[in-house]
């Protein structure tokens, strides 16, 4: 998966610092915190295939009718955001863990996703607030009250077309 990150932010001329891989010295910290606050597996969640399985709190979803959550991001946050970003492992290469973990910017992250071939994947606020998941049965989840709001404000406003121009 960080192969794949590096290639897509690559052909699409992106900043390398726009979004970087977290360094194993804070890979631990910052995965076991995101488990402990959004799920019920806490730190032992490591492992776990579907996070969205076990969410604790509320939480709001919205089903898509196809894998492009991505494109519902400038409609949530602003493109100069700072979140954290996991990706599952699904080529099973890891050592520690099923997730890469990734620091970057929302702007960039629509745009690397879009370039990518549908996986789940999860954004989560610096401040651990809230969580914006997009699992494999296409569906849209917020945890927690700020990224719910706005899911549904969202919700009712119609996303441009990528081919559209617009």
């Amino acid at each position: 998966m960080r192969a794949d990150i590096a290639t897509a932010m690559n052909a699409l001329q992106l900043p390398p610092e726009d979004l970087v891989p977290v360094r194993s010295i804070r890979y631990s910290a910052v995965l076991s915190r995101i488990l402990e606050t959004f799920t019920i597996y806490g730190a032992q969640g490591r492992d776990h295939p579907w996070l969205w399985e076990g969410f604790k709190g509320e939480h709001y979803a919205i089903y898509l009718d196809k894998p492009e959550g991505y494109r519902w991001l400038p409609r949530l946050l602003p493109p100069d955001e700072r979140v954290w970003l996991l990706t599952e492992d699904w080529e099973r290469r890891k050592h520690d863990g099923n997730y890469w973990v990734f620091e970057g910017r929302i702007g960039t992250i629509e745009a690397v996703l879009g370039e990518l071939f549908a996986f789940e994947y999860y954004i989560v606020d610096k401040k651990y607030e809230w969580l914006l998941c997009k699992n494999h049965h296409n569906v849209l989840i917020g945890v927690g009250s700020r990224i719910i709001k706005r899911l549904q404000a969202a919700e009712s406003t119609p996303i441009a077309s990528r081919d559209s121009g617009a």
